[in-house]
């Protein structure tokens, strides 16, 4: 009986041994929530966290319902990273691990980074992973579970779920600015020197533009001596940058800490590319980004006449956008909105080109029969937000979220008027009515300027703004609204009775709307406080309301 326990004793000794000689694999990243809605770019990143040779063959893996195997005599290195796709090249029905993560050329393995990760290539697989929660199970060749990454909620679309350390049960989003980081260590888990370039805050401001870099010290010690390199970048093929804006020298960071930098700069055209870089440290990935900012000829589209209020004659409310700048702008993702919300003009590449008019329609048929003569710049969004007639705001945003134009209005016109901006003369960049029913789109404006309704009102939006520089709320709009009159003012005092700015004397138009960015009329920012706005409109009535400069 003693050697019969012995046999047993020495058979499971050696089964054990058997595991240990396999490198310990572990299920170590997953894009769970793919860009956009096609499960095509779902992907699972395996990782031999061990010092020997992996024997990635020997496993199999369940998610769900299915099952993966891998082909025989798959090995992974010590340290060496595996990513299992559903689809590898990009096709014109879907996306592909490589056509995203890769360098879109149609073939895997002939850039550094491409050649250093294997993939599935040679073999297919199947498999779903649920938003919501589920899991992803790994086995080795005696049906043991050698790893399981499991996840619980939705995660931000395009993130993935990163387990905190090799040998970690914890599960967190991914936080790199790539949103993923397949092949490399974790963006969540910590290591010796790690500062991460994480977000850039990007605000036009009159001509200039206010940048700022957030960074954080992802690693477990104090970071010390680092520098944030700020360039303009030209071209997005070369890492050598054409001219240094800016060099921060960083305070100490302790770990988690997160330092704030930046400034106002003047940058080049409508658009410049710039580069940001930190000095190397554990974690190359997360030190550099690529961006474009603002330059100092944006905006370069303005909103230059709008019908709010078709009559159904015509059946289709219109927005009328100038190209202003000496540069074609491509329209592509673009988008126009009211106050509420906003969408995109068009995903596909359009140009409009210095000088001409673009009309952005609710309906391209009803404006075409409307009017039968216009051969201009047409476009017809899949979605569109109908203006208030009592009152609503325009807004028109680029294709990298920075807002071109604004415009609010507080009344329309019957009959098919259009709201118009004139373009030359004396009131030229002031708002009035179109000469001629139905507008001019496509062409140069007529404008008159005749009575905007019966009664005096004056509408501030919002009533406390802060023009501090952070991009919230730097401007406070005053909607106007007046029959007609020999002359009009709008002006501003303090709490004094002193006037600070004169943002219309004694004129004989008015504008719907006009904005006041805390400045006083030499361009000075004025201190946080009460300040009167008074509308005055000549033999009729005056309105005064109050505005609150907070910071």
């Amino acid at each position: 009986m003693m050697n019969s326990y012995k046999k047993v004793y020495l058979l499971l000794a050696t089964l054990i041994a058997s595991t240990d000689c396999f490198g310990a694999i572990v299920v170590n990243e997953a894009m769970v929530n793919e860009p956009g809605s096609s499960t095509s770019l779902e992907w699972i990143e395996l990782y031999n966290n061990s010092q020997s040779q992996g024997f990635l063959g020997t496993h199999y893996m369940v998610i769900g319902n299915d099952t993966i195997t891998f082909p025989s005599g798959l090995r992974l290195a010590p340290g060496e990273y595996f990513i299992i796709c559903q689809k590898l090249f990009s096709d014109l029905s879907s996306a592909g691990f490589e056509g995203v993560w890769g360098d879109s050329s149609g073939v895997w393995g002939d850039t550094p980074y491409e050649s250093s990760l294997p993939i599935n290539f040679n073999f297919d697989v199947s498999f779903s992973l649920i938003n919501g929660g589920s899991s992803i199970k790994l086995y080795n060749a005696f049906n043991i579970l050698v790893s399981e990454f499991l996840w619980t909620q939705d995660g931000q679309d395009g993130f993935s779920w990163e387990r905190e350390y090799p040998d970690s049960s914890r599960i967190l989003q991914c936080i790199h600015p790539n949103k993923s980081t397949p092949g490399f260590v974790n963006s969540v888990s910590p290591v010796a020197f790690d500062l991460s370039l994480e977000q850039i805050d990007i605000t036009p401001f009159n001509g200039s533009t206010i940048v700022f870099f957030h960074i954080v010290n992802r690693s477990y010690n104090v970071v010390s001596g680092a520098k944030l390199y700020f360039f303009s970048d030209p071209s997005d093929t070369t890492v050598v940058p054409t001219d240094t804006l800016q060099i921060f020298e960083l305070p100490d960071a302790l770990p988690g800490y997160t330092t704030l930098v930046g400034g106002n700069y003047s940058l080049n055209g409508v658009y410049d590319s710039l580069l940001a870089e930190l000095t190397d440290d554990d974690r190359l990935q997360n030190n550099r980004q690529r961006f474009t900012a603002a330059g100092r000829d944006f905006p370069p589209l303005f909103i230059n006449e709008f019908l709010a209020n078709p009559t159904t004659a015509l059946g289709s409310e219109w927005v009328e956008i100038k190209n202003t700048s000496n540069v074609a702008i491509d329209m592509k993702d673009w988008q126009l909105g009211d106050a509420l919300a906003s969408h995109t003009i068009t995903d596909s590449t359009y140009l409009v080109y210095p000088g001409e008019y673009l009309v952005v329609v609710q309906d391209s048929t009803a404006f075409l029969n409307y009017y039968s003569t216009f051969g201009g710049l047409l476009l017809e969004p899949e979605s569109w937000s109908a203006l208030n007639n009592a009152g609503d705001q325009i807004k028109l945003m680029d294709g990298f979220g920075f807002q071109s134009d604004s415009l609010g209005f507080s009344s329309t016109f019957a009959d098919n008027f259009t709201w118009a901006l004139a373009e030359s003369g004396f009131n030229a960049g002031v708002w009035g009515r179109s000469q001629d029913t139905g507008g001019t789109p496509g062409a140069v404006n007529r404008v008159v300027f005749s009575s905007l309704g019966e009664d005096v009102n004056l509408t501030i939006t919002p009533e406390h703004f802060s023009p501090d520089g952070d991009g919230i709320e730097e401007t406070v709009l005053f909607t106007l609204e007046a029959p007609e009159s020999d002359s009009y003012s709008l002006r501003i005092f303090d709490r004094f009775g002193r006037e600070v700015r004169q943002l219309l004397d004694k004129e004989n138009y008015l504008s719907p709307s006009y904005t006041w960015d805390g400045h006083d009329d030499s361009g000075r920012r004025l201190p946080i406080g009460i300040y009167i706005v008074v509308f005055e409109v000549s033999g009729i009535q005056d309105v005064k309301k109050t505005v609150v400069i907070a910071r």
